[in-house]
């Protein structure tokens, strides 16, 4: 099984069953854990999916996963954190020696139910499109297992903002800013910046925006992240963007004021940008052939 990013992240947005849960095995194998499909290491009765090991963190810790997929348009209920919360002991006994701290993950795909949600005291709750997000920020910043604990951490919903800004989720925040300009110039490829468009939907710059993400990065945005970045090129410092009930344009604010109103993003943005659009120009003489 391939364990290259683009491979990992396809098979979490389509796979089901057992799939999903070795997707999602291979997805925390790829962000640098050993993991132990328990079904295949202790038998068939009654477990959980998946045991996460970070023995190369500073203080060694293990997390007991439970995986599940659902159709588009339905929610993971709580009946899985009732059969974490079951089997957990079993496993804290097996591996507290050699891992003093212990977790317990819900991977769920699409979302969580606000009962799901509710219920989650204990139990950090990872959406498969999250689970995107890590695999992608890994490729840039290389999150060590002491940065990920974080994650496993977190009690309720993942929010990939909070548990990895100090370690540089700003940076990927600002690719993100570049990915929305970028989307909002007539040319994109245009390195002049100077030709924008005019008022585009909110709805018309998301799917821009990850157009943009998929054939750049091979990554596919998230609505959290698009939106964050709106606000933060909307801010009143900013200033990069104009919202309104029309949709959203670039402001006339000339480029290398909003790299300098960015503060220490700008050059991370600014970079990206550039990046980008020299990627745009490659793509276009591909497809050209």
């Amino acid at each position: 099984m391939s364990l290259s990013r683009e491979s990992i992240s396809q098979r979490l947005q389509e796979q089901t069953g057992r799939d999903f849960t070795f997707a999602v095995l291979d997805a925390f194998k790829y962000l640098g854990f050993e993991v132990e499909d328990i079904e295949e290491s202790q038998g068939t009765q009654a477990h959980s999916d998946l045991i996460v090991k970070a023995h190369l963190a500073t203080n060694p810790y293990f997390a007991v996963l439970e995986c599940t997929a659902v159709r588009e348009g339905s929610q993971v209920n709580y009946t899985k954190l009732y059969q974490l919360g079951s089997n957990f002991p079993r496993y804290l006994t097996n591996y507290s020696k050699d891992y003093p701290s212990a977790y317990k993950m819900l991977v769920g795909r699409p979302s969580f139910s606000s009962d799901t949600i509710k219920l989650a005291h204990d139990t950090a709750l990872l959406k498969a499109i999250d689970l995107l997000g890590l695999l992608f920020i890994h490729d840039k910043l290389y999150l060590s297992q002491d940065e990920l604990q974080k994650v496993f951490q977190t009690k309720g919903e993942v929010v990939l903002e909070e548990v990895l800004e100090p370690y540089g989720y700003c940076i990927v925040q600002a690719r993100i800013c570049a990915l929305i300009y970028m989307s909002l110039l007539q040319n994109p490829t245009d390195k002049s910046v100077k030709r924008k468009k005019d008022w585009t939907t909110l709805e018309g710059l998301v799917a821009l925006v990850k157009h943009w993400g998929w054939m750049l990065e091979d990554y596919q945005v998230s609505n959290t992240l698009i939106s964050n970045a709106v606000n933060m090129l909307s801010s009143p410092i900013v200033r990069a963007l104009l919202v309104s009930s029309q949709g959203v344009m670039l402001s006339s604010l000339p480029f290398e004021r909003v790299v300098k109103n960015m503060g220490e993003l700008g050059e991370h943005f600014h970079r990206a940008l550039t990046t980008y659009m020299d990627k745009a120009v490659e793509l276009k003489k591909v497809l050209k052939k």
